[in-house]
């Protein structure tokens, strides 16, 4: 999942819609070495309007905005389930800064989750 880009192909009546507006969720600062500024990792979650369902949260090396992701319309469509649960795959732990994690959907049988989704705290 992590840093691969990938299309939501359209299938049997899916709909997505390109969204360009973000809430940044989390955000950590690497130190630099030898007194260089250091770099960011900022976590972003897609601003969705109702009746739409996001994809998962992005993750981008520095502090800028991601362009644009896809939202998919949640139409009750039998393409879309809610998952079952979720797996914790990754603690964030930042120094003088908010923890959080990073959570897999793991999704009904029969379905695939198409991203990760991030939490505060633990």
């Amino acid at each position: 999942y992590w840093g691969y880009r990938f299309e939501v192909a359209a299938c049997l009546g899916l709909q997505t819609r390109p969204v360009s507006d973000f809430k940044p969720m989390w955000k950590s600062w690497s130190p630099g070495a030898g007194g260089n500024a250091g770099e960011a990792t900022t976590i972003w979650r897609p601003k969705v309007w109702p009746g739409c369902a996001m994809l998962g949260d992005i993750a981008v090396s520095g502090s800028e905005r991601p362009d644009a992701t896809l939202v998919v319309v949640d139409d009750d469509s039998p393409l879309l389930a809610y998952p079952v649960s979720y797996t914790r795959v990754l603690t964030l732990d930042a120094t003088n800064e908010t923890n959080g994690c990073i959570w897999r959907p793991v999704p009904p049988e029969g379905y695939v989750a198409m991203g990760d989704v991030f939490a505060l705290g633990y």
